[in-house]
């Protein structure tokens, strides 16, 4: 085909230099300038070029490149034609570089970059091994980039054309969260390679104690970003996928939660060896731990395994980019292992002094987080093991990380609450109960009026009384399960909130700790409850119909379709809106529904206040009432249908007579029909002939009505013994309505926004502390006796 015969703008040269020679050169670039610094930082040369600033500048040379190319509408370059469009805003463009398996490697690696040079001006002596650390990291995310390249041109001819337009995001990444959440999680990740570039120079140093006061800050920050991230993305989900929940232990989910949790034991882990000058080598492992199990995690959810069990997964791997980043599991795993273990076997110890009670307590919950991390991450694993043995890959389901991880969530709530107030000496069982008396009784009067108000509704908690909820204790029941576990929150909640104000005056630095501790508390009380007591009602709605619920536990409300001609279900913001009316009130909800193809893409409405969302999903639309069923000549088959307007079941008896055709066989245009007796309830009986049209695109159906509820589907028919198959409709389509009455919602919202304050605060206030010891200080100072 000629170039003139093509009705389609070339590609400016601008854009394939910007693209392919200046995007791609810097990648071959930062993989050259990394692979230097790491040679010059373990031949102890020191060059006056500055390989890893300029390995650094090459990321974010790239990334520049990569987002102009988006911004710009660049769809001759397959991976902007595959996630964007023009009709999207610029930060939406923006986000689409991060949505496909290329764009995440690079926010990964440029996350980590920017974390690396901000930590620079922090690592002292460790400079050496801290950058050869992170050049082999970044040199190798860089090298996955040059083979699963975000820069390549689709040509025709050798021309590149731009296509008139791309297929743009995944609907379900069509939402602000994608401009948010990615890089939120992906800076906590880029965080990790500071601890474990803190780490490995420590290991390799010898040096087992400076390091902490210049990493700590650092872990803090991971702390709460990666936090943050992680919360993000429950709320992403609770916007987005229309299941009602922040959190469904999804295998990507895991991915981030586990080196999550084990950036929390770190930090725990510290604070021992800051007091107690204990722990040193111990927690060297930890440090790295967290940065190995996400690079784990990477491999796992690129790889393939997770492609049909997870809602986030990426496609397979180009197979050099698969071996380079296996290259890089195995190298950082067996490399950091094997200088622990080394360092380990070969370090002397010394005798250490009798642990504390403090010191005891945080053992206990540092166990009980790392079994958590372990389980879920064996959890995560599952379609691996699956895949290597030949299986059919399954993820775990909700409700069995429910079961077991409910064994750890329990001691290490009352640890958060009680710990605090242990002493780093000797203390008596008298003391401690002195401590917490009075923190006893406040819990208990707080949970004892939380108590009345659920049990008198006023928020809307009416949940079951023969509820049950399987938990890792067998059967319990469900009002009283989630109210001990909201008696926990609240018991840690309140005992953080007093340590802080005793506190305050005296040792202002350990306040953030504490707001952290509540906000976990604050957080994981709304999710209980919300999840715990929430009311699902279901509704079919019709036009013209008022539809009624289906459960008696649900919210008092009735359902009305409000009619829009504009609606357009093949357009992304097609809303479909509701009028319901109950308890007091009215008001709309206008929740999301269009097709992608014949898959049905759902967006919630939620009307949000202090003490509930109302959370409102519509599902596919539905007009076929039952699966198709055969009949022969003179058979009678029965079908039913349900009237929901009224919750009662229309039954006909429908005796097949015989096959009508009219015209040539073969031939457009001629129909098929099957002539059907069809006796109602009433007994009234009447006969219909549904229809094949046969066309050249294939066979058109024409229903036959039988009342204002429903009407009969000739769907097919065999030639053989002239058989057919029939299916109910219904006239008017009807509309699946979920609506989920969620309390206490708005507590994971707020619980989130301290949590992250303290940790920030926490790691603001240890940036530089002086070499005094203000844990002893803090903790062993008198406390008046109740």
């Amino acid at each position: 085909m000629e170039h003139s015969k093509i009705d389609l703008p070339i590609t400016p040269s601008w854009a394939l230099f910007l693209g392919e020679k200046l995007g791609a050169g810097l990648v071959l670039f930062g993989v050259a300038c990394f692979a230097l610094a790491f040679l010059q930082q373990v031949s102890g040369k020191q060059l006056k070029i500055p390989f890893f600033a300029l390995g650094c500048i090459a990321i974010f040379g790239t990334f520049f490149s990569l987002a102009t190319l988006f911004v710009t509408d660049q769809f001759a370059y397959e991976y902007v034609f595959k996630h964007s469009e023009k009709v999207n805003q610029t930060p939406y463009k923006i986000a689409a570089v991060w949505s496909g398996q290329q764009g995440s490697f690079l926010l990964w690696a440029t996350a980590s970059a920017i974390f690396a040079l901000l930590a620079l001006r922090s690592v002292g002596e460790y400079r050496r091994g801290f950058l050869a650390t992170v050049s082999l990291f970044l040199g190798s995310l860089m090298a996955i980039l040059n083979y699963e390249t975000p820069f390549g041109v689709g040509r025709f001819n050798g021309i590149a054309y731009i296509p008139p337009d791309g297929n743009g995001l995944a609907p379900s990444l069509n939402n602000y969260w994608v401009v948010i959440h990615p890089p939120t999680i992906f800076l906590g990740f880029g965080s990790l390679i500071v601890l474990f570039g803190f780490a490995v120079s420590a290991l390799i140093r010898k040096d087992y104690e400076d390091w902490v006061p210049r990493a700590r800050p650092w872990a803090m920050v991971s702390l709460s970003i990666l936090g943050l991230g992680l919360c993000m993305g429950g709320f992403w989900a609770y916007e987005t996928l229309g299941w009602g929940g922040f959190w469904m232990w999804d295998p990507v989910e895991n991915v981030s939660f586990v080196p999550w949790i084990m950036v929390v034991v770190l930090v725990h882990g510290l604070i021992v060896q800051v007091t107690k000058k204990k722990w040193a080598i111990t927690n060297l492992l930890l440090a790295g731990l967290p940065f190995l199990a996400f690079v784990y995690g990477t491999f796992l959810t690129r790889a393939g395994f997770l492609a049909d069990v997870s809602v986030h997964s990426f496609a397979t791997m180009e197979k050099s980019a698969h071996k380079v980043l296996l290259i890089l599991l195995w190298t950082t795993l067996l490399g950091f292992l094997g200088l622990w273990i080394w360092r380990a076997a070969t370090t002397k110890s010394t005798p250490k002094p009798a642990p504390s009670p403090r010191e005891n307590g945080y053992v206990a919950g540092m166990v009980m987080l790392s079994l958590m991390a372990v389980a879920t991450a064996v959890g995560m694993s599952v379609p691996l093991f699956q895949a290597l043995r030949g299986q059919t890959v399954k993820v775990v389901e909700e409700h069995l990380y429910h079961v077991v991880l409910s064994w750890f969530f329990v001691p290490i709530m009352l640890l958060m609450a009680v710990v605090p107030f242990l002493a780093w000496r000797s203390m008596t069982l008298r003391e401690f109960v002195n401590r917490i008396l009075n923190i006893v009784s406040v819990t208990l009067g707080v949970t004892g009026t939380s108590l009345f108000i659920f049990k008198s509704d006023v928020i809307g908690v009416s949940p079951d009384p023969a509820g049950k909820i399987a938990t890792s204790f067998g059967q319990l029941p469900l009002f009283g399960w989630i109210m001990t576990l909201f008696g926990l929150c609240t018991f840690v909640a309140i005992a953080n909130l007093w340590r802080a104000a005793e506190l305050f005056k005296r040792s202002k630095p350990s306040t953030g700790a504490f707001i952290a501790h509540i906000g976990v508390a604050v957080a994981m009380a709304g999710l209980i409850v919300s999840r715990g007591f929430e009311r699902v009602q279901e509704y079919f709605v019709q036009p013209g119909v008022t539809a009624i619920g289906t459960k008696p536990l649900g919210p008092k409300l009735a359902a009305e379709l409000v009619i829009d001609k504009n609606w357009d279900f093949t357009k992304r913001d097609n809303k479909v809106e509701f009028k319901l009316t109950g308890d007091g009130h009215t008001f709309i909800a206008k929740p999301g529904l269009y097709y992608v193809g014949d898959s049905p893409m759902v967006w919630p409405s939620i009307q949000k206040s202090w003490s509930h969302d109302m959370y409102v999903v519509v599902h596919q639309i539905e007009d076929q009432v039952n699966d198709p069923t055969k009949a022969k000549p003179g058979e009678t088959i029965e079908l039913r249908g349900p009237v929901w307007a009224t919750f009662q079941e229309k039954v006909y008896k429908i005796k097949y007579l015989e096959m009508i055709r009219e015209g040539e066989a073969g031939v457009a245009g001629t129909s098929f029909g099957a002539k059907l007796q069809v006796t109602n309830q009433d007994g009234q009986v009447s006969i219909v002939t549904p229809k094949l049209i046969v066309g050249k695109a294939g066979p058109t159906s024409v229903e036959a009505t039988l009342d204002e509820e429903f009407k009969i589907e000739f769907k097919r028919m065999d030639a053989a013994d002239k058989s057919v198959d029939l299916a109910l409709k219904y006239v008017r389509p009807v509309f699946p309505l979920q609506v989920i009455y969620k309390p206490l919602t708005s507590l994971v919202w707020l619980g989130v926004g301290i949590l992250t304050f303290g940790g920030l605060l926490a790691a603001w206030n240890r940036r530089r502390r002086p070499k005094v010891d203000h844990e002893i200080e803090e903790n062993d100072a008198p406390v008046p006796a109740t």
